[in-house]
């Protein structure tokens, strides 16, 4: 069993989930909301770009970083979390010179199940890993466009009190021959799941309910 205390993370409310992710690695107010998706905009820190000037020979750039529990979510009272997670991310390109060049982005990462309480995340350690690429080659073509990769893990049925992310972000530029080219990570979004979880009276309802279901059904029984 792991542990992690939410000293770095900020607060954020979606739909019917409270999310708090990590700004030393995000980055303060970079975040943004929608129902229950987190979006980041990570244009300033992931931009990379190779330079060769030579018609032989080639220049390669790459960025990388990975976060550990980076953004934990937190229903809303009345409702659970899923165990499944959809991750996306776009990213731009351009080339330019007469050589080849190439583009790469890539999402990895895990979601765990655990319990938020007291300003950390606990986790037995269940999780589902991701991992999705996106790879641009100029064909010796000049032009520049943006590239969209997705994926979802997990298990839909499974729900829990709070679950977590590891996430992590990579990419890459490079130019074989004389010419520029240059990756762009413009942001990436994660979606959660959720599920209404009854009321303690609906509970109660229900019981109440299936209790006059079989009154009723012992009473024609001894009536015939």
């Amino acid at each position: 069993m792991s542990s992690a205390q939410a000293v770095n993370y900020v607060e954020i409310e979606g739909a019917n989930l409270k999310f708090y992710y990590d700004a030393d690695f995000w980055g303060l107010n970079s975040a943004s909301v929608a129902g229950n998706s987190i979006s980041f905009d990570t244009s300033e820190r992931f931009h990379v770009s190779a330079e060769n000037d030579a018609i032989f020979g080639g220049a390669t750039n790459t960025r990388f970083d990975y976060g550990y529990w980076s953004v934990i979510a937190v229903p809303k009272s009345g409702y659970s979390v899923a165990l499944q997670l959809s991750a996306s991310a776009t990213s731009s390109y351009a080339f330019t010179g007469t050589g080849t060049g190439t583009s790469s982005s890539s999402i990895i990462g895990s979601i765990s199940s655990g319990v938020y309480a007291g300003g950390g995340f606990t986790s037995p350690g269940f999780n589902a890993v991701f991992y999705q690429e996106g790879l641009v080659n100029s064909d010796l073509t000049p032009g520049s466009g943006t590239k969209v990769i997705s994926t979802t893990v997990g298990n839909p049925a499974s729900y829990f009190t709070a679950v977590a992310l590891d996430t992590g972000m990579n990419i890459g530029a490079s130019q074989f021959g004389k010419g520029h080219a240059e990756t762009t990570l413009t942001d990436v979004t994660y979606g959660f799941t959720v599920t209404a979880v009854p009321e303690p009276e609906t509970y109660a309802m229900m019981i109440a309910g299936l209790g006059l279901v079989g009154f009723a059904a012992r009473r024609r029984k001894h009536a015939a």
